[in-house]
């Protein structure tokens, strides 16, 4: 998976990890929205850092999530994008250009906010 690859859609990029309150708080809102979104040209993905493929479905699984999950086991990315704390969610337009960095957890409002932001 490349940013890339979703040139002309706007990109909810969120970096979470399972132990995180405020990361597993915000988990619904982002799939409620991404229903009404993904078909307006927003993807979203919860991109975890460093934890198993067990840990990850198993939250998944709980929480019935419906966008993708990539997965950043070696902390690579968390490392080239200088990411912390957790949850960190880039805001990128269907330019390919990151329009805000949102560190902590975000209300439901707030996502929707920022989706309409970055909608095409």
């Amino acid at each position: 998976m490349e940013l890339k690859d979703y040139r002309g859609k706007g990109i909810f990029l969120n970096f979470w990890g399972t132990y995180c309150p405020p990361c597993e708080e915000e988990m619904p809102y982002m799939d409620r929205l991404y229903a009404k979104y993904k078909d307006e040209g927003v993807e979203i993905l919860a991109v975890n850092v460093g934890e198993s493929d067990l840990a990850v479905d198993r939250f998944v699984n709980r929480h019935d999530l419906s966008f993708p999950v990539p997965m950043d086991r070696e902390k690579e990315v968390l490392d080239l994008y200088g990411i912390n704390p957790l949850p960190t969610t880039f805001l990128v337009d269907k330019e390919g250009i990151v329009l805000d960095i949102i560190i902590g957890g975000m209300t439901e409002e707030n996502i929707e906010g920022y989706m309409e932001q970055i909608k095409p």
